[in-house]
Order: structure tokens, then sequence, then C-alpha cells
């Protein structure tokens, strides 16, 4: 079977008196009416859109202006929120921090070094840009010397804490004291019930004792290292003694004890037990004495009786 052949088209012409064959175009139209058209379409599309393009330019920019302002909006916001809260973080430093520490605050000149500027005021310009970009290096400045500032507080704060943890600052076991100190033996009189020693008499007290049945908890009064415990037979009146180095000039002794629970060279913690109350070595009865030492001088113990033992005690068990 032949191939379909193609549909031929013919255009008379008068001059020539002939028919001359032509084509016909996907419109059905023969190609110079087609072309003539498709130029004109084209050239009609070209001035439609040489007067629309100014209004969709205008309407693109519009956009991206509403766009900017927007963003402009939220970096001003959050510049001066981060300004506000260093402004106050700062105060904090100076006026609380420092100053509960003892510590020289940050020199204004260094705080304010460099130029910031408030953006508040501008539209979004060339002039904007680099005054954010200033402003966002002297926040950055601020934020670095903060984190500083906070770090020396801190380091500060925690050496001030281990001074503190170290100054014995409650009773070391519950009870009322009995017998006060009394370090130049002025007034201090005492029977001490025992066979050689029937007579009273008048005595140094360099500490204070508090009446406590045998076995009663004793408590560390601060951070320390053990430095003695048990006998010591060059002070027997002590009996069974613990005594605690605190650092900062600070030592404790515990004597009268039934038994020395921590040991020479341990780390104790403020409110650790340490010991149990007894009546060894020169005792009238059951009870603690209890001495505090500041730079290898005796001082007052009620003194630094500052904390609730009963509230100590309730907080280990």
């Amino acid at each position: 079977m032949s191939a379909m052949k193609k549909k031929q088209y013919f255009e008379y012409h008068e001059n020539t008196v002939e028919f001359v064959p032509y084509d016909v175009t996907f419109l059905g139209s023969r190609r110079p009416i087609a072309s003539s058209i498709f130029l004109s379409l084209i050239l009609s599309i070209s001035l439609i859109l040489s007067g629309i393009t100014p209004n969709l330019q205008y309407w693109f920019l519009k956009m991206q202006n509403k766009t900017l302002s927007s963003d402009l909006a939220y970096f001003i916001e959050t510049y001066t929120h981060i300004e506000d809260k260093l402004i106050s973080i700062n105060y904090n430093d100076r006026e609380i921090y420092r100053s509960i520490l003892n510590i020289a605050p940050i020199d204004p000149a260094v705080w304010d070094a460099g130029k910031g500027g408030d953006v508040r005021k501008y539209g979004f310009t060339k002039d904007l840009s680099y005054k954010l970009a200033v402003k966002s290096e002297k926040l950055k400045y601020q934020l670095d010397l903060q984190k500083s500032s906070f770090e020396q507080v801190k380091n500060s704060a925690m050496k001030r804490m281990k001074e503190l943890r170290a100054i014995p600052s409650f009773k070391p076991i519950v009870g009322e004291v009995n017998c006060g100190f009394n370090p130049d033996g002025k007034g201090a009189i005492r029977d001490h019930r025992n066979k050689k020693y029937q007579k009273p008499c008048s005595y140094k007290h360099q500490g204070v004792d508090i009446p406590a049945k045998i076995g009663t908890q004793v408590f560390a009064a601060a951070d320390g290292i053990v430095r003695a415990a048990g006998w010591n037979y060059s002070e027997w009146g002590y009996g069974i003694q613990l005594v605690i180095d605190h650092g900062n000039g600070y030592v404790t002794r515990y004597a009268h004890l039934s038994y020395a629970k921590a040991q020479i060279g341990l780390k104790v913690k403020r409110g650790d037990v340490i010991a149990y109350s007894g009546t060894s070595g020169m005792s009238t009865g059951p009870h603690l004495h209890y001495e505090v030492i500041k730079n290898h001088k005796h001082v007052d113990p009620s003194a630094y009786f500052l904390l609730n033992t009963e509230e100590i005690k309730n907080q280990i068990q």
C-alpha cells in the first residue's frame, strides 16, 4: 500500500495565468500571512509589556522594600533588647556582685569603648547598614567583656565561698552552753568532782562546754582537714580529742569524746558527723568541750554560733 501523499495547495496568479503551489502553516494560513500575524502578535505583546514593565518593577520593589522594612524593624528591636539586657546585667555586675565581693567595677571608659550609635531613628539606607555593623561589633565586644567579668566574679565567689565554709559557724553539738569562754581565768569556778580535785579551783577556760549524753553526734563546724584524732598524752586532760584545720587561720578542737570517727588527714565538710560525745580525760561528766582558734589565738566560740545546729542535724538525716 502506497504511502499517503501530502495534500497540495495551489494559488492562481492572474499576471502569469498559472497556478502556483504553496504550503499551509499550523494556523491554516499561508506562511507569509502567518509570519505577518506572528510578528504583529509579538509587536503587540512588546507594546503591552513596555507599558506594564514599569508597574511590575514598582510592585516588586515595593514588596522588597516591605520585606526589608520588616527585617529592619526586627533587627532594631533585637539590638535594642540586647543592649537593654546588657545595661541591666552590667548594673547588677557593678552594683551587686562586685560590690558584695569587694571587686573593683569595670571601668566605664572600657565598657563604652567604640561607638555603637542609636539605630532606631534611621530608615533602611547604606548609612544604617554601616551603623548596624558598628553596633553589632560593639555589642559583641561588650558581651565578651561581660563574660570575662562574670568569670572573674565566679572565681572570686568560689574563693569567698570556700573561705566562708571554712569559718566555724554553729555549735557542733545540740545543747546549751553551761560553761562559757574565759581565757584569763577570772571568775571561772568549777568543781571537777574528782578525788584528786576535791576543792574548787580557778582556771582558764579557752572554749565552751556543752552537756550531752555519751554517744551524741558531734558535727564539723566548718570544712577542713583533720590534723589530730584520739588521745594526745601531752594534752591528756582533753581525753579523746579531734582537731580540724579549716584554713585561713581557723582551727577547731572537740574534746572529752567517747569516739573520734574522723581520722587524721580526712577532709570533712561542714555538718559531717566527725565524733561522738563522752567524758574522757579530765571531765566532770558527759559533755563536749569545744574550742575555736583564730591565727593561733583562742577566741570565743559562741561568737560564731550563727547557724542552727538542729537544722544542720536534720539536713544530714
